[in-house]
């Protein structure tokens, strides 16, 4: 039962089997924009309703109840797919849906992560849209995508380079090194206590980039780059922080990861997936 995105598209109604039986939830047409499927969708009722549980599903009656900014805002995403090329929607569902999927099975409904999608992203997409900028904003939409597929694991560093405070170049770098180099119980041993980490960051140190805490944490993840850098070649010297953050810190990684592994393989599952050696 049900019918894909590309057949919605055309035809801008649900499958017959589901208009006959009433199950139009179940369609694939009335799958857009929903919350196992839509960055956008999850944003803004994070945004908006900022009392909820993250293990709470999203329901009717929170969404009748939200804010007629949030109700806006949704209508602007809404009215905008009709206007920008089929192809283009398609593609944002297909990749989202993998992207909410990676988020929720790290995240659950973390109301404070998706808030801060939602702040990063949404305020230049909103801008285009109250503007009937409408493939400018699918254009903002889809480099979203590709900023959160580019985070793959890269939780620490990430949040830097977010921030101002990590190189692109170092980030590349560090990602494929990881990627090529490092085992998947090292990479789920260090999501395990890198994924609270930058929670707490994200609200407590968002707005304090030159406190203590941010300069130490930056100071051993620059450290570990500039130690990686070399052994690939891309830097002329060693770093010896770097060498003893990595012996100590990718060591500590994989024996955590190979106790949990059995318990948090399925949980990590799409980064391990992303972060396969090719």
């Amino acid at each position: 039962m049900g019918i894909s995105v590309e057949e919605y598209l055309a035809k801008k109604q649900a499958c017959e089997d589901c208009i006959t039986h009433g199950d139009e939830d179940h369609c694939a047409t009335t799958l857009l924009s929903r919350e196992d499927n839509c960055l956008v969708y999850n944003m803004v009722w994070a945004y908006h309703i900022p009392n909820r549980e993250k293990h709470i599903s999203f329901t009717p009656d929170e969404r009748n109840r939200m804010s007629a900014a949030a109700m806006a805002e949704a209508g602007l995403f809404i009215a905008m797919r009709d206007k920008v090329q089929p192809e283009a929607i398609v593609e944002y569902y297909t990749r989202a849906q993998n992207l909410v999927t990676m988020i929720k099975g790290i995240h659950s409904n973390d109301r404070l992560i998706w808030a801060g999608y939602y702040t990063r992203f949404m305020p230049k997409i909103l801008d285009h849209l109250r503007a009937g900028r409408d493939a400018d904003a699918m254009a903002e939409v889809l480099i979203m995508v590709e900023t959160l597929e580019g985070t793959n694991g890269r939780v620490i560093c990430t949040w830097l380079r977010n921030n101002g405070l990590f190189s692109a170049e170092d980030l590349a770098i560090d990602t494929q090194f990881s990627v090529q180099y490092l085992s998947d119980n090292t990479k789920i041993g260090y999501w395990l206590w890198a994924c609270p980490l930058v929670q707490y960051m994200e609200k407590n140190y968002k707005t304090k980039l030159d406190s203590l805490f941010v300069k130490i944490v930056r100071i051993i993840a620059q450290a570990r780059a500039n130690e990686i850098a070399y052994q690939v070649g891309r830097r002329s010297r060693g770093d010896m922080l770097g060498k003893a953050v990595r012996l100590v810190g990718e060591s500590m990684c994989f024996i955590m990861g190979s106790i949990a592994r059995p318990f948090s393989a399925k949980k990590f599952n799409n980064w391990l997936t992303m972060n396969a050696t090719k």
